[in-house]
């Protein structure tokens, strides 16, 4: 029975089940966990096994799927990223070299959201516990310093932010910079806030003490 010969450029394009098509006519068996690049790798070396098991009085092959001729295009193809494309297509690719890795993957079951919330951190992000500190200070500054965030507090409150911000794609875009500013202005209020209390607390124990003495007097 004559077959169609493909050149590697065909075998690129072509479906897994053209692959499979072609690889029976050619005698060959393949499966599921077979992906295109493996497919294609048994057509092209069932080709050059056939080629040298033809008759020595043959005149030399021109055909372009001779052994002789390198295909570094194609080699890097079937070697790169192909399996992708394979999987896509519902197939399994084999496993990689040295088998699977025990726990490897995802576990049977996990759906894209049970594996994304398995990623989530388990600190808070620098920039926004230093941020929600900064807005607590300023409201402790109004009001009262038992207002003021407590450390504990300040670490739940921004890990709660930041798995909520990773969910949504906006934590991973916090640049390095803005995590040292943010520091820098919280500690920098911090500082000033504490100061300033110090400050007012001396002017007011000054006005008391003028304000006795000159009772005193009178």
């Amino acid at each position: 029975m004559t077959t169609t010969r493909y050149t590697p450029k065909d075998l690129n394009g072509m479906t897994l089940k053209s692959l499979e098509q072609a690889a029976t006519e050619l005698g060959l068996t393949v499966t599921k966990n077979h992906s295109r690049a493996k497919r294609a790798r048994l057509i092209l070396d069932k080709y050059n096994e056939l080629d040298l098991a033809s008759s020595s009085d043959d005149p030399p092959s021109k055909d372009p799927l001779t052994l002789a001729d390198p295909k570094p295009a194609f080699e890097r193809l079937i070697d790169g990223s192909t399996m992708a494309d394979a999987v896509g297509q519902g197939d399994t690719p084999p496993p990689q070299r040295g088998g699977v890795r025990p726990g490897a993957g995802r576990p049977e079951g996990m759906t894209d959201e049970l594996a994304a919330f398995n990623r989530l951190s388990k600190i808070p992000h620098p920039a926004i516990k230093a941020t929600l500190q900064s807005l607590f200070s300023a409201w402790a500054a109004r009001t009262c310093d038992d207002v003021r965030l407590t450390e504990p507090e300040a670490i739940d409150l921004a890990l709660s932010w930041t798995n909520t911000l990773e969910l949504v794609g906006v934590a991973q875009r916090i640049p390095l910079w803005t995590q040292v500013v943010l520091c820098n202005l919280w500690t920098t209020f911090n500082i000033v806030a504490k100061k300033r209390t110090i400050a007012c607390n001396a002017a007011a124990a000054r006005q008391a003490a003028q304000a006795a003495q000159q009772v005193t007097v009178n």
